[in-house]
């Protein structure tokens, strides 16, 4: 009887310690706290080439157990992806468009980040840069944007002088009257980064028709015997239309050659020139685009330093503007030889309109009318003579 009642109480003693496992065991499972979801701190961005942002994936509820995460790019082209557990280091790489997705380890929850990555005009190249037109002419200009894989391609025409020339919009120019004007192409992407083609307008040679006399009509009695022969008209008529095409051609030579060559009128005898008359020009720097666009600046004995620091440089940029070295490049005139030379200083570089960087400390001839930039910034510029 004691044994049977000995055997009672250890299965009985079992029997509770085997049910009180099994309930703390549920207990257990009961506590485990799953992820209901997750999101990202931003959305979408537009980034410029070689720009970096962060992102940060946020886990609900902020207790959970499991809160690791993993990231993942649609195109790993546009952009590098740096993780370190919840955070995402986005570095742009390439011109395109990727979506950045961030997935729980737990159940599978997903936010996704768009990101648009593009690439800067930095100027603009119009040709031809120098146009003559007669009233009523038409021609076209080209505009072609700097980088050439720039994301905006589109360019807004204008003329300084619409009562002088006209432009459409594809880069189409009309003129309208005598005088100049400049053609500017402005970005689309911003208006500061800009280019001209400088337009002249003078009158061209019209063809003499032929015209009646006033009161010369023909009396009774008179026969065609009264006029001259037919071939006697024909000189007379190519006589006149030759005089009138060397009259003309003689004024529009003389007028480029006094636009050309800067010569004084001389009061009742023809313009004449010999070499060297051209000598004594004054040479400008001129502000293509950027913050000297339209600007003309004189050369201070034959010497123009572009930088950042207001004691050496005579083009001053501001302080805070770290595309440009405090002593970015120097221009130089030659006044015996009327050429440019261009020599760079920077740690940035300095561009030709091809988008060429010209070798550091290197003198560099630049011609008239021929364009370049400083470093990537849009600040454009070019030399002339006047």
């Amino acid at each position: 009887m004691r044994i049977t009642l000995k055997l009672i109480g250890l299965v009985l003693l079992s029997t509770f310690l085997v049910i009180n496992f099994s309930l703390s065991g549920f207990a257990e499972e009961e506590e485990v706290i799953r992820v209901t979801g997750v999101e990202l701190d931003k959305s979408e961005a537009t980034l410029v080439l070689g720009e970096q942002l962060e992102l940060t994936a946020r886990v609900y509820p902020a207790n959970a157990d499991d809160k690791r995460v993993e990231w993942t790019i649609s195109d790993p082209i546009v952009a590098e992806v740096e993780t370190s557990g919840q955070s995402a280091m986005v570095i742009s790489r390439s011109q395109g468009e990727a979506v950045i997705t961030v997935t729980t380890l737990d159940l599978d929850h997903t936010a996704d980040f768009y990101l648009k990555v593009i690439v800067l005009v930095r100027s603009i190249d119009v040709q031809p840069k120098q146009l003559t037109l007669a009233p009523g002419e038409t021609a076209e200009l080209e505009a072609r944007i700097i980088p050439r894989d720039a994301t905006e391609q589109g360019v807004l025409w204008e003329s300084t002088n619409p009562g002088v020339a006209s432009v459409k919009q594809d880069g189409r120019v009309e003129a309208l009257a005598e005088g100049e004007a400049r053609i500017i192409a402005r970005s689309v992407e911003d208006s500061q980064v800009n280019a001209y083609s400088l337009l002249t307008v003078a009158s061209g040679v019209s063809i003499p028709g032929e015209t009646e006399v006033p009161g010369q009509e023909s009396l009774p009695g008179e026969t065609e015997e009264l006029y001259p022969p037919e071939a006697e008209r024909n000189f007379a008529f190519y006589s006149l239309y030759a005089a009138a095409i060397l009259i003309g051609l003689s004024v529009l030579l003389y007028l480029f050659i006094r636009r050309r060559n800067k010569l004084p009128e001389q009061a009742g005898a023809a313009a004449s020139f010999s070499p060297g008359a051209g000598k004594g020009k004054t040479p400008l720097l001129v502000g293509i685009s950027g913050i000297y666009a339209g600007r003309k600046i004189e050369f201070d004995q034959d010497i123009i330093t572009i930088g950042r620091d207001p004691s050496a440089a005579r083009v001053v940029y501001p302080s805070d503007n770290t595309g440009i070295s405090r002593l970015h490049c120097t221009i130089y005139f030659d006044s015996e030889l009327e050429s440019f030379t261009l020599v760079d200083s920077s740690s940035n570089g300095t561009f030709l309109s091809g988008g060429r960087k010209i070798e550091k400390n290197q003198p560099y001839t630049i011609q008239p009318g021929e364009q370049f930039s400083l470093s990537e910034e849009g600040e454009v510029f070019t030399v002339e003579l006047e």
